[in-house]
């Protein structure tokens, strides 16, 4: 996603939720593949204490709203001139915590919402289903409406496909290809 959004001459700003941009770097690296590609990313993390990429904000986790206001000036400062796309890893992490509120959820997902529609990024959020549905099963289907397009990757017999759940272009609804 990175290589795909600087290829096409976006500047990239990822989100990163409790140091999940940290085990994907580890991964990638343990992996032999080209780890640096994230050394000059911008990043704004929100809990977590590793760092990886150029860091512009820290926000410490002290409730479900999470330093709203902080995040929001710092997010409005990095997208303010536009033509950017924005990653943001570790969200099924940040509902585990509050899992125990729906009030709290429902919080976060107002959050996201208001981010909706800002034509100035291109928002990615990439979930781990998994988790999420551990934390409930109302909350996918929740963030998937809020969503104009959602992807679901998924490995069978040995092949990772990706599909389209879900997407307002029509020319891709259903689309699925099967990943190298």
């Amino acid at each position: 996603m990175v290589r795909w959004a600087k290829e096409k001459g976006h500047r990239v700003v990822i989100v990163d939720i409790l140091d999940t941009l940290y085990l994907y770097y580890q991964h990638i690296k343990l992996h032999g593949k080209e780890e640096k590609i994230l050394n000059d990313v911008t990043v704004v993390k929100i809990g977590g204490r590793f760092k990886v990429g150029n860091v512009v904000g820290r926000i410490n986790i002290t409730g479900p709203t999470i330093g709203e206001r902080a995040f929001s000036e710092i997010y409005q400062d990095l997208v303010k001139d536009g033509n950017v796309v924005t990653i943001v890893l570790g969200l099924a992490k940040l509902m585990m915590l509050y899992s125990d509120s729906r009030k709290d959820i429902l919080n976060i997902v107002n959050i996201i919402l208001s981010y909706i529609g800002d034509e100035r990024s291109k928002g990615f959020h990439f979930i781990n289903s998994d988790l999420m549905k551990e934390v409930s099963p109302y909350i996918i289907p929740l963030i998937a409406e809020l969503m104009t397009t959602v992807v679901k990757v998924e490995r069978a017999n040995g092949i990772n496909v990706l599909k389209i759940m879900k997407s307002l272009n029509p020319n891709i609804a259903s689309f699925e290809v099967q990943l190298g």
